[in-house]
């Protein structure tokens, strides 16, 4: 009898040192700080009671004149305006813009997860703010798989979608300093089916916020490629020129990895590339 007593009591120590509570990995409620979420500025952002604006860690969600910005404002709206929210660190206080960057919850929900699983955001996570990477990362899993929210499209088929436009190579690392030669970096896109496809009103852009490509009066000829460059020069034929950036630097991809994602004039996702060195 007390050695089944004994048994239960050690596996009942084991099995609670094995539970962990979903949305909270690393987080130690010691490091939590309260606020309170007065106003949304946009998906990933939103304003304190005290002034002060939060940057959301682990997500990007659209800007103004993007595809589903509405739609990502007015969630994030619904799941913390007006509410306390639970602010923690990761390894840098602020961005360049002066924004607090935070790890965000509600209760006990993840505030980025929830914005990942539903479709409204894509996943930013930036070595070494690494905490709730795992989490997040299969927060977007899920989204993608549903092709729900910003993935809706994704596995679509037929002329124009994913089964026929395809990234025949990026070149992310141009030779010598890449501000200095931007044009030496490029994306080679290819449609690989028989019908042309109209690419105006479509969009080309890195996971960052910074940088988005506008295709105007383009059309894709069926079997065929076309190469941006990220610098500037004259559009010819199916060589077309970003020009993007700023004079000091019209640089787009990151040489260690990043993402392209390529969006319809509908705002449905074709292409999701993801490249690391």
């Amino acid at each position: 009898m007390r050695q089944n007593i004994l048994a239960a009591l050690i596996l009942m120590i084991l099995f609670s040192g094995c539970i962990s509570m979903p949305g909270n990995e690393n987080q130690d409620a010691d490091e939590l700080d309260p606020g309170f979420a007065s106003k949304v500025i946009d998906g990933d952002t939103f304003e304190l009671q005290s002034g002060e604006r939060v940057r959301i860690l682990g997500i990007n969600t659209p800007e103004r004149s993007e595809y589903y910005y509405a739609q990502a404002k007015e969630r994030l709206s619904e799941l913390i305006e007006g509410k306390e929210v639970l602010l923690e660190k990761d390894t840098d206080e602020l961005d360049q813009n002066g924004r607090l960057l935070r790890h965000v919850f509600v209760g006990k929900a993840n505030i980025a997860s929830k914005m990942l699983e539903e479709g409204f955001a894509t996943a930013y996570i930036i070595d070494p703010q690494m905490k709730h990477a795992q989490e997040l990362e299969e927060s977007e899993n899920f989204a993608k798989k549903s092709a729900i929210g910003l993935w809706m499209g994704a596995s679509e088929t037929g002329a124009c979608s994913s089964s026929c436009i395809f990234v025949e190579g990026l070149n992310y690392d141009a030779t010598g300093d890449d501000c200095k030669n931007p044009n030496g970096e490029y994306v080679n896109l290819e449609n690989r089916c028989f019908s042309s496809c109209d690419f105006n009103g479509w969009a080309l852009k890195d996971e960052s916020a910074s940088h988005i490509y506008r295709f105007k009066g383009f059309e894709l000829a069926a079997n065929s490629n076309v190469t941006l460059y990220s610098g500037c020069s004259q559009d010819s034929g199916n060589e077309l020129y970003w020009c993007a950036g700023t004079n000091s630097c019209r640089a787009v991809w990151n040489n260690d990895s990043d993402r392209l994602f390529l969006r319809n004039s509908d705002g449905k996702l074709v292409v999701e590339y993801q490249y690391s060195s």
